[in-house]
């Protein structure tokens, strides 16, 4: 079972830049995680050990701190660890490479309340020191992936799954502005979110079940021929993905990718009951199957490596034709 990774606080140095001190969690503060909202409870942690070794940024073979010691109190959670001297990480430590505790927990129990993800118990699996960029809390839920960074089915991916958002025609909308039922997502709309950086997860059912990350290049967006919105997502060896796979080996119902989309950040408006888009910000893409696509065209699992991009086309002329016999042209990858 993968662990949970929670950024926690930052941490002091002492004069020599091998002790540090801090807290790893707050109990009963709500971290913003980007789409949803998290907390935890005083006295979630069940059997607490009373020391821990820390890893660096939450690789398991990386030990940087043996026996930290953890003072958990009704408040937060905090850590005082010896890093050894000699150790690399203590340069990291003292150019700020790193400066944060994040930890690495199993939910055993939790509940919903005002749509906010409640922790009830848990238990700690892991803490690791880690850089804030990687780990901020306004991100959404990050979990540990099983092996390297490979696609297919290597690195601990089960495979990658592709799809679209089309352009130009009338889809149902789920997300959309109050008293929206359809939307309409213009082909420079769709464009904007090939050239954006934000973060954008893809979930698998709620937020709680997170089978990709934008930032971490396990999903991946470019324009489409036809100007539609076009993406991969690498399928983690998590139980989300694992569920997720085997639906999409099934094959048995259609399985539907939909934006979930920011109207504060975006520009549309709205006439009969559609909103059309003119620059559109979409915060994640929601998996899951249905009986009932409403225009929404199916995912599919990727057959091979080179199905992350359209089909190369043919380079034109000056004046725009082309040559049937000429080579085709691959576009440059967008990898975002």
């Amino acid at each position: 079972m993968n662990a949970e990774v929670r950024f926690g606080g930052e941490f002091r140095v002492d004069e020599s830049g091998r002790t540090l001190t801090g807290r790893a969690l707050a109990y009963g503060d709500v971290a913003n995680m980007g789409m949803f909202r998290e907390t935890f409870v005083s006295g979630a942690f069940v059997e607490m050990p009373q020391t821990i070794d820390v890893n660096l940024q939450h690789d398991a073979s990386v030990i940087v701190a043996r026996d930290a010691i953890l003072i958990d109190s009704p408040r937060e959670l905090r850590v005082r660890a010896q890093l050894p001297e000699g150790s690399a990480a203590v340069q990291l430590v003292k150019r700020r490479s790193v400066d944060s505790f994040s930890v690495e927990f199993h939910a055993l129990a939790e509940r919903r309340e005002a749509g906010v993800r409640v922790i009830e118990r848990a238990v700690l699996a892991g803490l690791a020191l880690v850089d804030r960029g990687a780990y901020p809390q306004s991100k959404a839920e990050i979990r540990r992936r099983g092996g390297g960074v490979g696609r297919g089915s290597r690195g601990g991916r089960l495979g990658t799954f592709r799809g679209r958002v089309p352009a130009n025609k009338r889809l149902q909308c789920q997300c959309g502005p109050k008293g929206c039922f359809d939307a309409l997502f213009k082909q420079e709309a769709l464009r904007g979110v090939v050239d954006s950086e934000d973060e954008i997860l893809a979930v698998w059912g709620d937020y709680s079940r997170a089978v990709g990350s934008r930032k971490r290049k396990s999903v991946r967006f470019w324009e489409g021929d036809d100007g539609s919105l076009e993406y991969a997502v690498d399928i983690p060896n998590t139980e989300a993905g694992r569920t997720l796979k085997e639906t999409l080996d099934a094959k048995a119902v259609d399985v539907v990718a939909r934006p979930v989309i920011d109207t504060d950040a975006s520009d549309f408006a709205i006439a009969e009951q559609v909103a059309t888009y003119d620059a559109v910000k979409v915060r994640a893409l929601t998996v899951g199957a249905t009986d009932r696509s409403a225009g929404w065209p199916a995912v599919y699992l990727r057959t091979d490596d080179d199905d992350d991009m359209p089909e190369p086309r043919a380079a034109p002329h000056e004046d725009g034709s082309v040559d049937p016999s000429s080579p085709p042209r691959r576009r440059s990858r967008v990898w975002l």
